[in-house]
């Protein structure tokens, strides 16, 4: 779940800040801890189109970063796991007729 907020986060603030533009090219993204960090503190507001951009970019190397992991492929092999065992799931929402 971590991994869709990450790209559901870059998929709207992208598309806020860029508002239709294409992205400026950027080699370095901040941090996502020190990016965070300055929000919190105040020290960063995200009322900027390029700060939206920036922060865009963060949750996107963040997602990068996370799925490069080996805990990822654990958590996606215990998935698959699951679905491949015939047992019955439990939905959280009712599912369509």
């Amino acid at each position: 779940m971590r991994q869709v907020v990450h790209m559901l986060s870059s998929t709207v603030f992208l598309l806020l800040g860029a508002a239709g533009k294409p992205l400026p090219s950027t080699d370095e993204v901040p941090a996502f801890g020190d990016f965070h960090q300055r929000i919190w503190t105040g020290e960063l507001d995200l009322a900027a189109d390029d700060r939206k951009i920036a922060y865009g970019l963060v949750h996107w190397e963040q997602l990068l970063q996370n799925t490069r992991h080996s805990r990822f492929d654990e958590a996606l092999q215990i998935v698959s796991e699951r679905n491949r065992s015939g047992e019955e799931v439990q939905l959280l929402l009712p599912a369509a007729p």
